[in-house]
C-alpha cells in the first residue's frame, strides 16, 4: 500500500515543516516510487507512494483541486469507477486518465460527507478544505487500509502507520495501561478494539466510519452497517447460485487493474481456489499469468497422506496454469516473528506471510488477492442454523437436515442436538460452566495468574472501563447473528491491518475480493438456507463454483492443512530450546525493568520459565509482553513510559 500523513494544527497556527518530514521519514519505505508533502498555513498533507494500479503510474499525490481548493491524500483503490464516473458526469474517455484519488476528491465536492457511502473498494484518505478549516477523513468498511491519529486540543495528526505518529514530538509516548491489563487477562481483547492501540493518545479511525474536524469539534461517524442490508429474494437455486457466480466475477476483476503482476494465496480450500481460478482465467485473456502464493512447504517435501493440501492445489495450478510458489519455514523465520513487538509491529498470522512477502517481491507482483472473508460472509458454514430451525418450529427440516449432516461426518444425531440446538440457544453465563464445551474447543477467559496486583489495582480504581470482547464468540441460535457477530468481531481488521503495514513495507498490497460489499450484502440478504443444505455447508457457494472448481477441491468435506501443520509443527520442535533459552535471557536483562515490573507478575513468571512452576492462566499473554519488552532500568526514570520494538 501507499502511506498517508498529515497534521492539522487547531490553533491557526502553522505547521512547522520539520514535524511533518519527521512523519515521512518514518513511512519511507511505503513509498519507492515518490513522496511528495503539501503544506499551507495551519495544515500539512504528506503520502508516500507506491504504484499499483495503471492510473498511479501518473498521479502526484496529495493532489489540490484547483477549483474547489481542495487537497486530499488517500491509500485507496475503487472497485466501482464506471458507477462513479456516471454519476459525476465524467465522460469515459477522460475517466481513463482519472486516478482513484481525483475521483475520491470528486466525489466528496458532489456529496460532501455521505461520499465515503458511494465508494466501492479498499481506501484510508484526508481531505482539507481550507476554506472551511475543515478535515474530512474515512475508512472502507473493513479496515482494509489503516488510518491512526492522534488528537488533542492544539493539534491532529494522521498516518497511516502508528509509527510515524511516534516519530513526532507532539504525540506522547504513554502506554495504555487498561488495554495492557486487558490484553494480559484474555489475548484476544486485541481483536475487539477497533479504535484502540496499545499507545494512551494514538486511535484508530474505525472501519466503516468517517472523522469530521473543524477548531470547535471533532466528530466520529459510521456510514455502514451489517445491520441494515435488504433482503434479496430470487426464484431458486439456481437463480441465487447464478448471481454469486456474476458477483465473484464482478469482485475478483475489478481487483486485477494493476500495472504490475498480479498474485493470489492458494491453500487448497473453496475461498482461495475460487478467486486464484477466476484471476487466472480473466488474466490469460490479456495474455498474463497469475502467480500463486502458498503456505504449504515445497514439493521437495513428499506428498505423503490423501489430506495434504497440495494434492488439490497443484491440481488447481496444472488445470488453470498457474505458477504456484510454495515457502519453507524455517525456525528462525518463527524467532524473528516471536521477537517482534506487538505494540507497533504487524505479528497476526505472520510466521508463513513474511515468507510469502519475501516471494512476492522476487516475483515483482504487487497485489496478491486473499480469500480472507469468505468463511465470516457469503461462504459461511451455516452456525446457527439448526437452532433457528428448532426456534421457528421447522422441526422436519430440523430432524433431515441432521440426519444428512450425520450420515456425511459420521455423527450422532444425540452429539448434534447438544452441540447444535441446546448449546447455541444457552446464556453465556450457563454455557462458561457448562463442561462439554471443552470437547469443542471453548475456553472462558480468566483471571490472569501473571498480572501484577499494582496493575490490577490501578485498572480497578480508574473511572475508565476495562476493554473488554463484546460478547463470547461462539455459536448462537440464528445464522445472521453469527454472521454479524463474526463480520463485527475485529480478527478481519486486525489481520488485514497487519498485512497492509508489513506488506506496505515490503512493496505489496493484499486484496479481498469476497469482502467486497456487494458480495457481504448478497450474503446478509439471501435466505439462510443457501448456506447449509442437504447436509453440507457452504452450500450456495459450492453451487456457484461448478464451473470453477474440480469436484474433489468443491465437494470437499474438511478443510485441513496437513502439509502446513507438519512443516509448523517441525520447526517448533527445531528451536524449542533456543527459543527457550532466548526468553529466559530477555528475562534476565528485564527482570527489574519499569514499567514491566509494574505490570507483570516477573516472580511467578520466572518459576514457569526454569521450570518450577506450571503454566497457568495469562501465562501467553505475558511472555508476549515481556518478548516485546525493552525498557528502563529500576534506576530509571519512572515517567519514561516508552516500549521500544526489539530489533
Amino acid at each position: 500500500m501507499s502511506a498517508i500523513c498529515g497534521i492539522v494544527h487547531l490553533d491557526g497556527q502553522p505547521v512547522a515543516a520539520q514535524a511533518l518530514e519527521q512523519m515521512m521519514a518514518a513511512l519511507e519505505a511505503y513509498g519507492p516510487d515518490g513522496s511528495h508533502l503539501w503544506q499551507e498555513g495551519s495544515a500539512a498533507l504528506g503520502h508516500q507512494m507506491l504504484h499499483t494500479t495503471p492510473e498511479s503510474l501518473h498521479e502526484s499525490v496529495p493532489w489540490q483541486d484547483g477549483l474547489t481548493e481542495l487537497v486530499i491524500t488517500a491509500d485507496a483503490r475503487l472497485d466501482n469507477r464506471d458507477e462513479l464516473f456516471t454519476a459525476l458526469a465524467i465522460p469515459p474517455t477522460v475517466g481513463r486518465h482519472v486516478s482513484d484519488t481525483q475521483l475520491i476528491l470528486r466525489a466528496y465536492i458532489k456529496w460532501g460527507d455521505q461520499s465515503p457511502q458511494h465508494l466501492l473498494g479498499d481506501f484510508a484518505f484526508a481531505i482539507w478544505d481550507g476554506r472551511q478549516q475543515k478535515l474530512f477523513c474515512a475508512r472502507d468498511i473493513f479496515g482494509v487500509r489503516p488510518f491512526f491519529y492522534h488528537s488533542s486540543p492544539r493539534c491532529f495528526l494522521f498516518a497511516s502507520d502508528l509509527k510515524a505518529l511516534l516519530a513526532t514530538t507532539e504525540v506522547p509516548h504513554q502506554l495504555n495501561e487498561l488495554l495492557l491489563a486487558a490484553f494480559l487477562q484474555q489475548e484476544d481483547i486485541t481483536f475487539a478494539q477497533k479504535s484502540l492501540t496499545f499507545y494512551e493518545g494514538i486511535h484508530k479511525l474505525p472501519p466503516a466510519h468517517c472523522l469530521t474536524l473543524t477548531p470547535t469539534q471533532q466528530k466520529i461517524q459510521c456510514y455502514w452497517s451489517t445491520e441494515a442490508i435488504p433482503e434479496i429474494r430470487l426464484e431458486s437455486k439456481a437463480d441465487y447460485a447464478a448471481m454469486l457466480r456474476d458477483l465473484l466475477d464482478q469482485a475478483v476483476h475489478c481487483r486485477l487493474r494493476s500495472a504490475f503482476p498480479v498474485g493470489a494465496h492458494l491453500s487448497g480450500g473453496l475461498d482461495s481456489s475460487t478467486i486464484a481460478v477466476i484471476a487466472a482465467r480473466a488474466l490469460r485473456t490479456q495474455g498474463q499469468a497469475l502467480r500463486g502464493f502458498s503456505w504449504s512447504p515445497p514439493l521437495t517435501t513428499d506428498i505423503t497422506t490423501p489430506e495434504d493440501e497440495r494434492r488439490l492445489i497443484e491440481e488447481i495450478c496444472h488445470r488453470e496454469k498457474i505458477d504456484c510458489h510454495y515457502v519453507a519455514l524455517t525456525g528462525q523465520d518463527m524467532i524473528n516473528v516471536w521477537s517482534r513487538s506487538f505494540i507497533t509491529e504487524p505479528t497476526e498470522m505472520m510466521h508463513f506471510e513474511q515468507k510469502v512477502q519475501a516471494e512476492i517481491t522476487n516475483q515483482k507482483t504487487r497485489v496478491v488477492l486473499s480469500g480472507w472473508g469468505g468463511d465470516e460472509a457469503i461462504s459461511f458454514n451455516g452456525r446457527g442454523y439448526f437452532a433457528e430451525l428448532f426456534l421457528q418450529g421447522h422441526w422436519w427440516t430440523l430432524y433431515q437436515e441432521l440426519k444428512h449432516r450425520g450420515e456425511l461426518h459420521g455423527l450422532g444425531m444425540r452429539q448434534q442436538v447438544v452441540d447444535k440446538i441446546l448449546l447455541p440457544l444457552l446464556p453465556d453465563a450457563l454455557v462458561t460452566r457448562w463442561p462439554l464445551m471443552n470437547h469443542i474447543g471453548y475456553q472462558p477467559a480468566g483471571q490472569s495468574a501473571y498480572i501484577h496486583p499494582q496493575l490490577l489495582q490501578k485498572v480497578q480504581s480508574s473511572e475508565e472501563t476495562l476493554p473488554q470482547l463484546p460478547v463470547l464468540l461462539r455459536e448462537r441460535a440464528g445464522v445472521r447473528t453469527n454472521q454479524r457477530l463474526l463480520l463485527a468481531n475485529g480478527h478481519l481488521t486486525n489481520r488485514m491491518e497487519s498485512w497492509a503495514i508489513s506488506g506496505g513495507q515490503t512493496q505489496s498490497v493484499y486484496s479481498y475480493p469476497l469482502l467486497d460489499r456487494r458480495i457481504v450484502e448478497f450474503a446478509l440478504g439471501i435466505p439462510v438456507d443457501m448456506f447449509f443444505q442437504e447436509g453440507w455447508k457452504r452450500y450456495l457457494f459450492r453451487l456457484a463454483t461448478a464451473d470453477l472448481l474440480p469436484d474433489q477441491v468443491r465437494w470437499n468435506k474438511t478443510k485441513q492443512e496437513v502439509a502446513v501443520d507438519a512443516q509448523l509443527s517441525t520447526s517448533q520442535a527445531d528451536i524449542a530450546e533456543t527459543w527457550k533459552n532466548i526468553i529466559r535471557t530477555k528475562f534476565q536483562a528485564n527482570r527489574q525493568a519499569l514499567p514491566l515490573t509494574e505490570w507483570v507478575d516477573m516472580e511467578r513468571l520466572e518459576r514457569v520459565l526454569f521450570e518450577q512452576d506450571v503454566i497457568q492462566p495469562g501465562f501467553w499473554p505475558a511472555l508476549r509482553l515481556l518478548t516485546a519488552f525493552t525498557g528502563t532500568s529500576r534506576g530509571a526514570q519512572k515517567c519514561d513510559r516508552q516500549v521500544i520494538p526489539m530489533v
